[in-house]
């Protein structure tokens, strides 16, 4: 049997899982950084909606709470 004839021991073949192998792993980087930018951006519309809109509808929710039935 031939060192050709067995895959891992084929120079092109290792050449060819390496390259494929750096894809993958460049493609899960890329995707890694992409999720925590969209995290950071949904992380800073919570603050910002909590900070605005969120507080004055817990305050019209207190208002509502204290007065009488209308």
């Amino acid at each position: 049997m031939s060192d050709q004839s067995l895959p891992f021991r084929n120079k092109s073949v290792i050449s060819d899982l390496r390259r494929e192998y750096k894809q993958c792993v460049s493609n899960f980087a890329e995707d890694i950084a992409q999720v925590y930018e969209l995290r950071a951006k949904v992380y800073r519309a919570n603050r910002e909606f909590k900070e605005g809109l969120g507080k004055d509808i817990d305050q019209l929710l207190l208002l509502k709470r204290e007065t009488p039935f209308c």
